[in-house]
């Protein structure tokens, strides 16, 4: 534990945001203060505990058994957003936090880190996305695909089947399900509905494909 650390995170406002915003900045090099930022989340103190999402989400270093707590956090209204940043750092470990975090995405048209997380969390979180691309508002449905294309997350059959959904719809979230299709490697092998689908949108008129790719 580093007794300086402890106070300038505890110091103030200014003080303490100054604190996290550098040692967000150093990411994974702040890893000696990993310990002391992993005990303030197993405590009970969210003053203590928001700062040290904060950061994790940047550093990394959380482990398995942080999961109850971080589970914990992600109810509390304040810092859920940094706790949900977190759990994505856990990848599949952090599968138990999947039905909460669709449920989350579902109730709300801006997500925000809610689907990057589920992203990192591969083959259980590519699940959720499945989920979440039912969506009602497309702009969130556009965002999800999005984000999987500037994660570019290592193939997996959930991932397949979400290009191939996004696909069957078609307009600018088909257009985002062929991104997705592209950045794959190894290439998958598509059902006959997806190349179908895929037709489809190639063949429309290049006015309305520009306009699915805005």
């Amino acid at each position: 534990r580093s007794p300086a650390l402890e106070r300038r995170l505890d110091a103030g406002t200014s003080e303490s945001w100054e604190a996290v915003q550098a040692l967000r900045a150093l990411g994974p090099a702040a890893e000696a203060v990993v310990p002391a930022l992993r005990a303030r989340v197993r405590g009970d103190d969210p003053d203590r505990a928001s700062p040290a999402l904060t950061v994790l989400g940047a550093t990394g270093g959380v482990l398995p058994e942080d999961l109850p707590h971080l589970m914990r956090w992600l109810e509390h209204e304040r810092i859920g957003p940094a706790a949900v940043e977190v759990l994505g750092r856990l990848g599949p470990a952090a599968a138990p936090a999947v039905p909460r975090l669709v449920e989350t995405a579902l109730a709300s048209d801006i997500p925000g880190a809610v689907i990057p997380a589920l992203v990192r969390m591969g083959p259980p979180g590519h699940e959720g996305l499945l989920q979440v691309l039912a969506h009602e508002n497309a702009w969130v449905r556009q965002s999800l695909l999005e984000a999987v294309v500037r994660e570019g997350p290592p193939l997996t059959p959930e991932l397949v089947r979400l290009a191939e959904k996004a696909l069957a719809e078609g307009g600018r979230v088909g257009a985002r399900g062929t991104w997705i299709l592209a950045g794959l490697d190894p290439a998958p092998a598509l059902s006959v509905d997806a190349i179908l689908a895929t037709l489809r949108l190639c063949a429309e008129p290049m006015d309305r494909r520009v306009a699915a790719l805005a």
